[in-house]
């Protein structure tokens, strides 16, 4: 550390005394530096977790470089100085002429020393120029070096993004073949999903058809059913019965032979349930809204019972009536009896119209006292916006007449002067008018304007620092007084309030209402304006 402090000392000393030194924080340089300095760094980023170093171990091998640079630099320094020593010893060109053969006068010692410290100067300017030039070309030298390594890497860096390129369009162009092979794929696939669909939408309307026509007939059906007689009803519900329940015996026959090993699944699968269902009771959360899991036979089971309920949709209904003859017959009783009961109904409807026109009688009254009653409210709110009219333009008759607003600011105007007077003059007599007032006034003023300007600025200058001495004092004052306020107030909130200790509030009784008794007479007045107003 002290090699290196001694070598920055100096460095920094010569650049002082140097004033032709490259600076080392160059633009070019400096972009170079960091350039090297981000490849380094990427590639210690790039290196696996077993070849990568800790921070204390990369900053020693960093100084031990910069020693190594330092003193590199320094043994160069050394020799170019002894190359540039030499070389200015043996140039003939610096050595200074020698006179021979001329007089000259007598110089003096002073004379002497400022002639050689001259000569000195000189040589080491041209010196330090020559040193300057060198590094200069070496740094040329060495940027020339890094040009050309830049635009090697720059052709190989073009290389590469051709064959970039390149390859991009092969990618894009097999791209694209894969697109519309694909798309091709798609398009018979969506044709071939049109044409299923259309055949589908053909087979659902056709069912559609067939299901109305089969409600058609099991209407029918049941009309049929209804219309027999209820003890052929019961023995066909009876049979039906009987026949769905041999159905089931001997599915489950043929089930207890073709799934023995399905049960035993079941069986295990109830028992499993029943554990379930046990730590679900003992849980706090039970999922009671959950089914429980179906297993294969239940399955199985559901799609039996839902086939032989088909098959037996399928069977061939049994009717009551065997031949149409039977069914005119009935048809036409039916007819009977519709005729007498249309009969009766017209009887029944002679009878009841007496009370049918009593009730249209007692409504036409009711419209036309509503109809009466309407165009009386619609008069009298007419009448109400008429009397409305005519107070609001009385209203604006008096305000306009009357004087109320000029003897109020009169009033005020006079008390104002009044005030003003007391102070100018003290006491004030009762007798004296406005006018009069303003006119002493006026007059106190001019003579107070005459005293100002006949007494000299020095007094009216002193007068008025006083007078602003005696402000500043008050507001002074006035806030030592406001900040001890204050501090009284905040002491009195911080300090504990006591609580105070007295008689309880007790309730009282609630003050007696007065009721308001009117007169004979106040009641036939209020009574003759309601009518005056709204009739």
């Amino acid at each position: 550390m002290s090699e290196e402090n001694s070598g920055g000392y100096q460095e920094q000393h010569d650049n002082l005394q140097n004033p032709f030194t490259c600076p080392k924080d160059f633009g070019i340089f400096q972009s170079q530096h960091f350039k090297e300095k981000n490849k380094k760094e990427n590639k210690y980023w790039h290196l696996k977790a077993c070849d990568q170093t800790t921070l204390a171990s990369r900053e020693r091998t960093s100084i031990h470089a910069k020693r190594q640079t330092a003193l590199e630099n320094d043994i160069n320094e050394n020799k170019l100085d002894e190359k540039c020593h030499m070389s200015t010893k043996s140039d003939e060109s610096w050595a200074p002429p020698i006179t021979r053969n001329f007089h000259t006068e007598k110089e003096s010692l002073h004379s002497y020393i400022l002639q050689n410290r001259k000569m000195f100067r000189g040589q080491f300017a041209a010196d330090v120029k020559m040193n300057m030039i060198k590094s200069m070309e070496r740094a040329a030298l060495k940027e020339e070096e890094n040009v050309k390594n830049a635009e090697e890497r720059l052709k190989e860096y073009t290389a590469l993004y051709e064959e970039y390129l390149e390859r991009n369009k092969r990618n894009k162009v097999e791209a694209f073949k894969i697109l519309n092979q694909e798309n091709k794929i798609m398009l018979e696939i969506h044709a071939e999903i049109l044409e299923k669909t259309g055949k589908l939408m053909a087979i659902k309307s056709d069912i559609t058809q067939y299901q109305e026509l089969l409600n058609e007939y099991k209407q029918y059906e049941e009309f049929l059913r209804l219309l027999a007689p209820p003890e052929w009803q019961e023995s066909e519900n009876q049979r039906r019965l009987n026949s769905q329940q041999a159905k089931r015996r001997e599915k489950q026959k043929r089930l207890s032979l073709v799934l023995p090993s399905i049960k035993k699944e079941t069986s295990r699968s109830k028992l499993m349930r029943k554990d379930v269902s046990r730590t679900h009771d003992k849980s706090p959360i039970s999922g009671t809204g959950r089914q429980p899991p179906r297993t294969p036979y239940d399955l199985f089971m559901n799609d039996t019972n839902e086939k032989t309920e088909d098959f037996d949709s399928d069977e061939e209904p049994e009717l009551y009536f065997t031949h149409p003859q039977q069914l005119l017959q009935l048809y036409s009783e039916l007819e009977e009896e519709y005729v007498s009961q249309s009969k009766n109904f017209q009887e029944f409807e002679e009878r009841v119209p007496e009370p049918q026109e009593q009730a249209v009688s007692m409504q036409e009254k009711m419209g036309k006292k509503i109809h009466i009653a309407t165009n009386r409210k619609a008069f009298l709110i007419e009448a109400c916006t008429r009397e409305e009219e005519k107070t609001t333009d009385l209203e604006q008759k008096v305000d306009i007449f009357s004087c109320k607003e000029q003897d109020r600011m009169l009033s005020t105007l006079n008390t104002k002067v009044s005030e003003v007077y007391r102070t100018c003059f003290g006491d004030m007599e009762d007798t004296l008018s406005t006018l009069h007032m303003l006119a002493n006034i006026e007059f106190y003023v001019g003579e107070l304007c005459d005293k100002l300007e006949s007494t000299p600025k020095d007094t009216v200058r002193a007068k008025k620092i006083a007078k602003r001495n005696e402000r500043i004092m008050k507001s002074q004052d006035e806030k030592c007084s406001l900040q001890m306020h204050i501090r009284r107030t905040i002491g009195r909130a911080m300090t504990e309030s006591k609580k105070k200790v007295g008689r309880k509030l007790m309730k009282r009784s609630e003050p007696p209402s007065t009721k308001v008794i009117r007169s004979d007479a106040v009641n036939a007045k209020i009574l003759e304006e309601q009518l005056y107003f709204f009739s």
